[in-house]
């Protein structure tokens, strides 16, 4: 999907996307290797809840400019992912 979740005891901590290892990968370079996840993740992804509607998802992913949303629970769990291109593939 071009995206990892980080998780930090069963809760959702970051995100990082496949464009964030390349723009670290090109300012690192040589220590691209050592460096922390922490340093290049997003720790505050957008999320969106099981229930919200496609539509939701879809205006949060146009506003933001993103490709993807980390899907939560009822109780704020890690559900899922859903892309931009999920949603276009029922259009």
């Amino acid at each position: 999907l071009g995206v990892a979740i980080i998780m930090d005891n069963g809760r959702i901590a970051g995100l990082v996307t496949d464009g964030d290892v390349r723009r670290a990968m090109q300012k690192y370079r040589d220590r691209f290797f050592d460096i922390p996840v922490a340093e290049i993740m997003t720790p505050t992804p957008k999320l969106i809840r099981q229930e919200d509607r496609i539509t939701d998802a879809e205006e949060i992913m146009h506003r933001h400019k993103i490709h993807s949303l980390v899907v939560t629970d009822e109780e704020g769990k890690l559900a899922g992912i859903v892309e931009l291109y999920d949603l276009m593939r029922g259009k």
